[in-house]
C-alpha cells in the first residue's frame, strides 16, 4: 500500500500536469495502492490549486502601470536633430547617385569621432558598425578617407562588416539571424545597413521583405542601439509618406523615415521628415556637398570630402500650418479643430494612398485624439476631442 502522504504528492502532481486528481485516485484504488479508509479520507479532505503554469518562451508579459512623467526613462538620442534614437530603426531614402552613401559615413564619423553633424548639429559620440553589401570595401575605405579629411579627422575606428553566405534572411540564416545579429551589434551605439535590398533575398514589393524590417526593429531594442537602414526611393509615389521603393511594411516597421531630396546637377540637398513615430516631425534641413584640398590623380578625386548644413531658415511667427512641416496626423488635428469635417473631406485634404489614411483615422480614433459620429447617408464625421486639443497644444508648445 502506499502511504497517504505519498499519495496526496501524486495527486499534487497530477494537478498540476492539468489531469483529473479524482480520476487518479480512483485509479490507485482499482489497482489496490489505497486502503479503502484512506480513500475515503482522501476524497473528504484534499484540497489543491494547481499552480499556474508558465508562459511559453514566445511570449514575455511586462506589467504596465501608471508611472508619471518625472519617472519615464529618458530618451537617448544619437541625434536629436533627426531624431536617431537609442533602441529604434530609422530608414534613410533616396534616389540613385544622391548621396546617400556619403551622407552615412559622414554621420559614422561623426559619431566616433563626438564630431557636430553637418558641422552644426550635437551628436552622442560612441562605436559604429558598418554593414555594407551596395559597394566594395576600396570605394567605402576611400569615402571615408575623403570624409575624414573634409573633417580633418586624423584618425578613427569605424568597423566594417562584410555579409559571408548568402543574404541575411537567406534559407540558411534564417534560423539564427536574429541572434547573430543581436551578438554582432551589442556594444555598437550605431548600427548603418547599406542597403536593405542588398542584405534581403525577399522580394521587397511584396509582404515578404516586412520579415528582416522586423528583425531589425527588434534588433535595435534587444542591442540598445541606433540603427539606420538605408532604401532607395520609388519613383512616381503619390503618397510623400511612402516615397521609399517597394511594400507598405518597409514603412510602417521603421520608426523614422528620412528622405534625400536632390534635384538637378547642384551641390545642395535637403534632409526631410517623412515619418516619426513617436514625436513631432522635424523641420527640413539643407546642406551642401564640396570637394576640398588636392587632387588626387592616382584616384581621380580630390582629397576632401565636405558636408555642412546651409543656415536653417526661421519659422514663421505665425505658425502657419500652411507653411510649417506637420505630419499628415497634425493637419487632420488641425483642420478638425477648426471644425467638424467628413472622411471625405479630410482625404481631399491629406490625398496619398486610401489604405494608409484609413490606417492613420483608426490609430487617431484609438488615441482618443479625435470622435466619430453618422451623418447623413451614414458619412462618417469626425470633431476633436479634449485629448486630441490637448496633443495639439504640445505639439505647438513643443515646435515653438
Amino acid at each position: 500500500m502506499t502511504t497517504t502522504t505519498e499519495i496526496m504528492e501524486n495527486l499534487k502532481d497530477a494537478a498540476d500536469s492539468g489531469r483529473n486528481w479524482q480520476e487518479v485516485l480512483t485509479s490507485l484504488r482499482k489497482q489496490n495502492l489505497v486502503d479503502p479508509n484512506d480513500y475515503q479520507y482522501i476524497l473528504d479532505t484534499f484540497e489543491y490549486t494547481p499552480a499556474p503554469k508558465a508562459l511559453n518562451k514566445l511570449f514575455a508579459v511586462t506589467k504596465m502601470t501608471k508611472k508619471g512623467r518625472e519617472n519615464l526613462a529618458p530618451r537617448k538620442y544619437l541625434l536629436k536633430r533627426l531624431e536617431i534614437e537609442e533602441g529604434t530603426l530609422a530608414l534613410l531614402c533616396a534616389a540613385g547617385n544622391s548621396g546617400k552613401t556619403m551622407l552615412i559615413q559622414h554621420l559614422a564619423l561623426s559619431v566616433n569621432c563626438g564630431l557636430p553633424f553637418l558641422g552644426a548639429y550635437p551628436v552622442a559620440s560612441g562605436r559604429v558598425l558598418h554593414l555594407d553589401m551596395e559597394n566594395n570595401m576600396k570605394q567605402i575605405e576611400r569615402r571615408y578617407e575623403r570624409l575624414a579629411n573634409g573633417l580633418d579627422i586624423k584618425s578613427f575606428d569605424i568597423d566594417k562588416v562584410s555579409l559571408e553566405g548568402g543574404r541575411l534572411d537567406s534559407p540558411e540564416n534564417f534560423k539564427t539571424i536574429e541572434q547573430d545579429l543581436v551578438q554582432l551589434c551589442t556594444g555598437y551605439n550605431f548600427v548603418v545597413i547599406d542597403s536593405l535590398k542588398a542584405v534581403s533575398e525577399a522580394d521587397e514589393n511584396t509582404a515578404q521583405i516586412e520579415f528582416i524590417c522586423k528583425v531589425f526593429k527588434r534588433l535595435a531594442e534587444k542591442a540598445n542601439c541606433a540603427i539606420l537602414l538605408v532604401h532607395h526611393k520609388g519613383k512616381g509615389k503619390s503618397d510623400s509618406r511612402q516615397s521609399g521603393r517597394g511594400h507598405s511594411s518597409i514603412y510602417d516597421s521603421v520608426d523614422v523615415q528620412i528622405d534625400i531630396n536632390h534635384e538637378g546637377n547642384t551641390n545642395e540637398y535637403v534632409l526631410e521628415c517623412a515619418k516619426n513615430r513617436d514625436g513631432s516631425y522635424f523641420q527640413d534641413i539643407s546642406y551642401h556637398l564640396e570637394d576640398t584640398g588636392e587632387f588626387w590623380p592616382e584616384q581621380n578625386c580630390s582629397a576632401g570630402l565636405k558636408l555642412t548644413a546651409l543656415p536653417e531658415v526661421e519659422k514663421d511667427s505665425t505658425n502657419s500650418p500652411k507653411e510649417k512641416k506637420e505630419s499628415p496626423e497634425v493637419v487632420i488635428l488641425r483642420h478638425l479643430a477648426e471644425k467638424n469635417l467628413k472622411q471625405s473631406d479630410l482625404y481631399t485634404i491629406i490625398k496619398g494612398e486610401r489604405a494608409q489614411f484609413s490606417k492613420m483615422i483608426e490609430e487617431l480614433l484609438q488615441k482618443e485624439f479625435i470622435s466619430e459620429k453618422r451623418g447623413a447617408q451614414n458619412a462618417r464625421i469626425f470633431s476633436l476631442t479634449e485629448q486630441g486639443k490637448n496633443f495639439m497644444a504640445w505639439s505647438d508648445e513643443s515646435n515653438s
